[in-house]
């Protein structure tokens, strides 16, 4: 007789639609109390689980607001390569250069603003 294994099926975070209040409201400040309270394991299953959901929308930064987790939490692709999430973000030093660019959110997708930030920012 053969034994089957199934395999834990991966925890799937979807982007809300643009008219749900909750990408447009209050974000609180997160602690590690909220893991328990929103089913999950650690800080890198939070961190996995947004970085997986940025990519399969096709975005470069994703906010954990725009998939229901309404808490200072957000992962952002560096480089082309690399991925990093913050948890409570705080900028504490950014240039005095400004930049223009065109920036888009996945929650609007089809909306692109000229946006003037700081050329750098060290959070």
């Amino acid at each position: 007789m053969t034994e089957f294994k199934l395999e834990k099926k991966e925890r799937e975070l979807r982007l809300l639609p643009s008219n749900d209040p909750r990408v447009m409201s209050s974000i609180a400040p997160w602690t590690d109390d909220l893991l328990k309270e929103h089913n999950f394991k650690d800080r890198k299953e939070v961190s996995d689980l947004m970085f997986k959901t940025m990519l399969r929308y096709g975005g470069i930064g994703l906010s954990a607001n725009q998939i229901g987790i309404p808490f200072k939490v957000f992962s952002m692709m560096v480089n082309n390569k690399d991925v990093i999430c913050c948890f409570n973000p705080k900028i504490i030093k950014e240039s005095d250069e400004q930049v223009i660019f065109s920036e888009g959110c996945l929650s609007f997708p089809q909306l692109f603003l000229k946006i003037k930030r700081p050329d750098r920012k060290s959070v």
